[in-house]
C-alpha cells in the first residue's frame, strides 16, 4: 500500500473545526443563530423573534435581551428544532410580504 499525503487548507480546517464546536454547543447567541440560518440579525428579529405568533413558544427556550448590553441567548437544540418545525411558517410569511410589495 502506498503512503498517501493529504494537504489541507488551514482556513478550511479552521472553519470545519468551528462547525464542529458550534454543533456541540448547548447555547447559541445571535451570531450562532445568524451562522446557522444564513440570515441577518434584522431579518431574524422581523421574521421570527418578534413575531407574535411565535413569541409564547420562543419564550420557553430564548432569553430576550432586557436592557442595553444584554444579549440574546437560545437553547441550541430547542431553537434548531423550532426552526425545522416552523420552516414553512417562517418563509410563507416572508413570501406573502414580498408578493404584497411586488
Amino acid at each position: 500500500m502506498e503512503n498517501v499525503q493529504i494537504i489541507l487548507n488551514e482556513k478550511f480546517l479552521q472553519a470545519e473545526v468551528q462547525k464542529l464546536i458550534r454543533a456541540e454547543m448547548v447555547w447559541w447567541h445571535m451570531d450562532d443563530l445568524r451562522a446557522k440560518t444564513g440570515k441577518s440579525q434584522n431579518w431574524l428579529k422581523d421574521n421570527i423573534l418578534y413575531q407574535p405568533r411565535f413569541r409564547k413558544e420562543l419564550e420557553t427556550f430564548t432569553h430576550f435581551p432586557e436592557s442595553q448590553g444584554d444579549k440574546w441567548c437560545f437553547i441550541a437544540d430547542k431553537m434548531e428544532q423550532f426552526l425545522k418545525l416552523h420552516f414553512r411558517d417562517i418563509f410563507v410569511q416572508e413570501e406573502c410580504k414580498v408578493r404584497r410589495l411586488g
